[in-house]
């Protein structure tokens, strides 16, 4: 073990978003040469506030479910843990290097990349300042139209501030600060627009009403440094489903992935 790197998965299984993190950390599992990591993991569980957690027979519901217990019994694992159990000082021994498979809150909103930061240990992911502003839509938003970047007209609101007036449908309601589109819907009258605010308030603080623009969906993965950062093939989504929404991304058969995309010339 002493020439191995010692990796450590960071998780939740009591979390909302709990299906696709075991789903990553099993593809760690099986995917990472053994000759090179020895692989802990470590749980927040008891970390998680009571508004985020779900039981584990809602969670056995959601698309592409994946037992905690696949984990738990890989022959991988070496260890697991639960992270609020050791300080900042006995983490930093532990550890080589961190991978978080926690999605939205407490995952790419940088609550864990910051106690990583803390530790000194290196992690898989954009660093903590770039996570931050990208976790919140319309933080990401000014910053894209500072550097003259197009993005949808919109109007961000709070439970306390909901000025509804001259809006004009169809419209996009989404959290402002969540992912995996998680309460996105696209509203087309006045009367499904409060039953959509509604359910985005229960993934954000704030929900964010953009204007819907019509068109093909494509997505671009980047990796690298940011100092240079290496864009990857274009991908060409088309859902079955009139938005690309959590089912079509999550349920089988729901999307089709398409590569090379079909990019027509005026979009060049």
């Amino acid at each position: 073990m002493s020439n191995r790197i010692r990796l450590v998965i960071i998780t939740a299984t009591n979390i909302r978003t709990s299906t696709g993190s075991n789903s990553t950390v099993l593809n760690l599992l099986e995917n990472l040469d053994p000759k090179k990591y020895h692989i802990s993991i470590a749980l927040i569980d008891d970390l998680i506030p009571k508004r985020l957690i779900i039981s584990q027979k809602k969670l056995s519901k959601k698309p592409n479910y994946i037992s905690f217990e696949k984990i738990k019994n890989h022959k991988r694992v070496s260890n697991i843990y639960l992270l609020s159990t050791s300080s900042i000082k006995h983490i930093k021994k532990m550890f080589d290097v961190a991978i978080i498979t926690i999605y939205n809150e407490f995952g790419e909103d940088g609550k864990i990349l910051g106690l990583l930061d803390l530790a000194g240990i290196p992690y898989l992911s954009p660093e903590l300042s770039s996570s931050v502003i990208a976790f919140d839509k319309e933080f990401t938003k000014a910053v894209l139209t500072y550097h003259g970047l197009l993005v949808p007209k919109s109007v961000e609101i709070n439970k306390e501030s909901q000025d509804l007036n001259h809006l004009s449908y169809p419209l996009i309601v989404k959290p402002s600060a969540n992912g995996a589109s998680y309460g996105v819907n696209l509203v087309k009258n006045e009367q499904d627009l409060l039953a959509a605010i509604k359910q985005a308030f229960d993934f954000s603080s704030e929900v964010l009403i953009e204007e819907y623009i019509k068109g093909e969906e494509f997505t671009v993965g980047v990796v690298g440094p940011y100092t240079n950062p290496k864009a990857l093939p274009v991908v060409m989504i088309r859902s079955k489903n009139e938005l690309f929404d959590y089912e079509a991304k999550y349920v089988t058969g729901k999307a089709e992935e398409i590569y090379p995309a079909p990019i027509k010339k005026k979009l060049n």
